[in-house]
């Protein structure tokens, strides 16, 4: 325990020096000659460096070696809440949660606090791997630990985490009481956490305007706090792309970015990195989009962050998909929702349905598209994700109606069209729009399918997504629309010479992105059938 607690200082000393001279970790490996993942192992405390390379860290960063030297590790065997705080800064996960899990269950702790300490810290750990149930039932006992102390602080971060477990288990309102308890007891430099944490459920949930105005009252209270407002802007980045909106979304995720990059603040790096990715994606802007996603799969993996990697790996399977590699995202997605099924995470669930539904109707496998889109659809409605649940009843009517049962697809659009004119963004109308001209196409009336796909074209292009545009685009094109066929290629134009930037695990690649697999992979308007056909 000593030496690994003498690691975790000298890592901590490492990101120090760095930071200083300004250079990322990656930056640094390359300046001393070793590779990514060893001086990640470093910085973490995974690996002790040798003093050879710790003389090479010092000139690199322009310290002294004097500055590595610990001495004598202050750590005392046993100490078990000593190790733990280290072992989460920088994050190790797995041995916090082994080592409080440990100290809990021998009974040799006595003092209150400290087991408070401990139950919140192996239930923020176990949250951190994305393991909710066993996260939320260590939280309960920090929180209930910590009000017996009276301890308002505790006791208010123990609620806050605890909320964010049941949110990604999907019980929204005990989340939410959780959140408000934590707004009522918590210390007034932690409130703003809350209002964040109620603004996000509120996003959840498709109340875009109740989430905004808790953002910007929280601001307000506390923009003399520059952590607070990099998480909150960092929200509302997440905001603009919750509700579709690409073009606002895009600067909004490039200013959070540096607030968060000045203030360190790893974990909204990774959030926000990711979420950049998607809005970029939707852009059209696949190569910037890669590198973002890197940057986020990155961080993920450095700091052993289970959930957030795993939607890290959902991104990918987007932005492989809107590259036109049909095939490749179908089974990335394949295999990212059967991992967010077993570990109950909604989001990547709802993501890895969304990418498996929208890459068949891209093949045109109809009945493909209709299976994951209705399972997508009820999952929605279920977990409450209002904006996705319009996707993929788009998805579901239009591949009901392209493989040729237009009747089955009534219901669905009827369900679509109130809720697009009820609050959803123009991205849900655009959608709309598509499922109601291949509905018109399919039961042999081209003509009036052509004004559909124009006026979702209009909707993405308000919205600035340009993938929903250009795969709107292939099937005006195909209705022989010269306008159409322009735009298609001006973009393959604009994406030609354009690379993307792959990273897995240690490995890095850098391919060209194929134009042509790109338009190819916007869909298979050809193969819609007529109802006789079915």
């Amino acid at each position: 325990m000593v030496r690994r607690a003498g690691a975790v200082e000298v890592g901590r000393r490492i990101r120090v020096a760095a930071n200083q001279a300004g250079m990322s970790l990656r930056q640094l490996g390359e300046a001393i000659g070793v590779a990514r993942p060893t001086v990640y192992a470093y910085a973490a405390g995974t690996l002790m460096a040798s003093p050879e390379r710790l003389e090479a860290i010092a000139k690199a960063t322009g310290v002294s070696l004097d500055f590595f030297d610990i001495g004598e590790a202050p750590l005392l065997e046993g100490d078990s809440l000593s190790l733990v705080e280290a072992l989460l800064s920088p994050p190790d996960p797995d041995r916090a949660v082994d080592v409080a899990s440990k100290a809990l269950a021998s009974g040799l702790e006595r003092d209150p606090e400290r087991l408070a300490r401990l139950a919140y810290h192996a239930g923020t750990a176990l949250l951190h791997k994305g393991r909710y149930n066993q996260a939320s039932q260590r939280l309960r006992e920090a929180s209930a630990a910590f009000e017996r102390l009276r301890e308002r602080r505790g006791m208010a971060a123990s609620l806050q985490s605890l909320g964010f477990c049941l949110t990604n288990l999907g019980e929204l309102e005990e989340a939410r009481r959780c959140f408000e308890a934590a707004r009522k007891v918590g210390e007034p430099d932690q409130l703003w956490r809350a209002s964040v944490a109620l603004a996000a459920l509120a996003e959840r949930e498709g109340r875009f305007d109740e989430a905004l105005f808790l953002l910007l009252e929280a601001l307000r209270e506390h923009s003399d706090d520059p952590e607070a407002v990099a998480y909150i802007k960092a929200n509302e980045a997440n905001l603009l792309l919750a509700k579709g909106e690409y073009t606002e979304a895009d600067p909004a995720t490039e200013e959070a970015l540096q607030q968060c990059h000045s203030l360190g603040l790893t974990d909204q790096l990774l959030e926000v990195s990711a979420a950049r990715a998607l809005v970029l994606s939707a852009r059209g802007r696949l190569s910037e989009a890669s590198v973002a996603l890197m940057r986020a799969s990155d961080i993920a993996e450095t700091v052993g962050d289970v959930a957030r990697g795993l939607w890290c790996s959902c991104v990918r399977a987007t932005l492989t998909m809107e590259a036109g590699r049909l095939e490749e995202s179908a089974i990335a997605a394949a295999q990212t929702l059967a991992e967010a099924t077993q570990r109950s995470l909604p989001r990547s669930k709802a993501l890895s349905l969304r990418v498996l539904a929208e890459t068949a109707f891209r093949r045109g496998d109809w009945s493909g598209a209709y299976a994951h889109a209705v399972q997508g659809a009820a999952f929605c409605e279920v977990n409450r994700y209002p904006a996705w649940r319009a996707v993929f009843l788009a998805l579901a009517a239009a591949g009901a109606c392209a493989g040729g049962r237009p009747t089955n697809a009534d219901g669905l659009l009827e369900i679509l069209r109130e809720l697009c004119r009820s609050e959803l963004s123009a991205e849900c109308e655009a959608w709309m729009r598509l499922a109601e001209g291949v509905r018109l196409w399919a039961v042999g009336d081209p003509e009036a399918a052509a004004p559909e796909f124009r006026e979702g074209m209009r909707s993405a292009r308000a919205c600035g997504s340009a993938t929903l545009e250009a795969v709107l685009a292939r099937h005006l094109e195909h209705l022989g629309d010269e306008l159409a066929a322009t735009h298609l290629r001006e973009q393959k134009k604009a994406l030609a010479g354009q690379t993307m930037v792959w990273s897995v695990g240690c490995r890095c690649a850098v391919e060209p992105l194929n134009d042509e697999t790109w338009y190819k992979g916007l869909g298979a308007p050809e193969r819609i059938k007529r109802p006789q056909e079915g």
